[in-house]
């Protein structure tokens, strides 16, 4: 019997446990934390993971407002003012994962240049009104689309009635327009567990 062969039992028990933990979704430290912060606090997990998977096509809808990495990096351009580098590995990532959500963090140690750089950007993507605001019509052309039309009515009526971004971070904005989707979307009520657990 070699040294590998007398451990076995313990390297099989070490992967059976990790294997579970990963099929459980948990990890070797603890369990995976699900953000609930959209929903009713009386709101079960379940229906709050429905509800947000029904408002999850807003993300895409709403992709305008925060541009995309080459409009950005077009903005950024124009105020010649140097980028901080997590921002560069920020737009990096958005290039990769085509998830831009760096727009609301600071590009630049300059807060008139990131407040530029939030103008150009509503501007370039045809979100900034005429008056120098957020052009809500524009907005509510975006968010018309999601379905269920019921659904779509209700956040419609959130993109005329949300706070104005203040200098120009949509990042509020976008998290109101979230809030009232997941407290609109219709959740089937879940069936209750039999007492004995099947």
């Amino acid at each position: 019997m070699n040294y590998l062969d007398s451990k076995r039992p313990c390297w099989l028990t070490l992967f059976a446990i990790l294997v579970a933990s990963a099929a459980a979704g948990t990890t070797a430290t603890g369990s995976t934390k699900v953000d609930t912060s959209m929903c009713a606090k009386t709101d079960p997990v379940p229906l709050c993971l429905m509800k947000k998977s029904q408002c999850a096509p807003l993300d895409g809808l709403l992709a305008t407002l925060l541009g995309t990495p080459d409009v950005i990096m077009g903005c950024v351009n124009i105020t010649s003012v140097p980028i901080k580098p997590d921002y560069y590995a920020s737009i990096g990532k958005a290039l990769v994962t085509g998830l831009v959500g760096s727009l609301g963090k600071k590009p630049t140690s300059n807060p008139v240049a990131n407040l530029a750089i939030r103008q150009c950007v509503l501007n370039a993507t045809g979100m900034l009104g005429e008056d120098g605001s957020l052009d809500r019509g524009a907005v509510v052309s975006q968010v018309s689309l999601l379905t269920p039309p019921s659904l779509a009515a209700a956040v419609v009526t959130a993109a005329t009635t949300c706070p104005e971004p203040a200098s120009y971070k949509t990042t509020e904005f976008i998290k109101c327009l979230k809030k009232v989707c997941v407290a609109s979307a219709p959740g089937a009520m879940l069936p209750a567990a039999s007492p004995g657990g099947f």
